[in-house]
């Protein structure tokens, strides 16, 4: 399958995320650097408008070998993340808060002759709904694919 440029840009995205929720807080550099790119996707991050923002500024640190650096953390009120499990016989979702903590869960096991497109679609954005209501999360706050 051929990736888009929005498909890259949002794996290049959620690889920062990963890396900034993992070190949390970090500099912008350490991320960029593992990933082997520029610190400029952190700081696109860090500025995203704060209804939507996953990271944020937390502070500097001065190294011992050089200029002070800025450092960014997760941003907790900043959104969430789901996740979704599709196998033959069952739909999985969990909703992630930005401390990779699970306050919500669904799944449904797959009805028999119920495993058409249309039919695991509906069953994935029933469970979808499900955790954001469960959770207390305005859907707006789950990035999606485009962002």
């Amino acid at each position: 399958m051929k990736r888009t440029s929005c498909d890259i840009r949002a794996a290049n995205r959620y690889e920062m995320l990963r890396r900034i929720i993992a070190a949390s807080p970090t500099s912008r550099q350490e991320p960029a650097a593992a990933t082997g790119r520029s610190p400029a996707p952190v700081a696109t991050l860090a500025g995203e408008p704060p209804g939507l923002r996953a990271i944020a500024e937390a502070g500097s640190e001065d190294p011992a070998d050089g200029r002070p650096r800025g450092l960014v953390a997760v941003d907790a009120p900043g959104g969430a993340l789901i996740g979704v499990g599709v196998a033959g016989t069952y739909v999985r979702v969990e909703l992630f808060a930005p401390a990779l903590d699970v306050p919500a869960r669904a799944g449904e096991d797959m009805r028999p002759g119920g495993s058409r497109p249309e039919q695991v679609a509906g069953q994935v954005a029933t469970a979808v709904g499900s955790v954001v209501a469960r959770a207390g999360v305005e859907g707006a706050r789950v990035p999606g694919p485009s962002e």
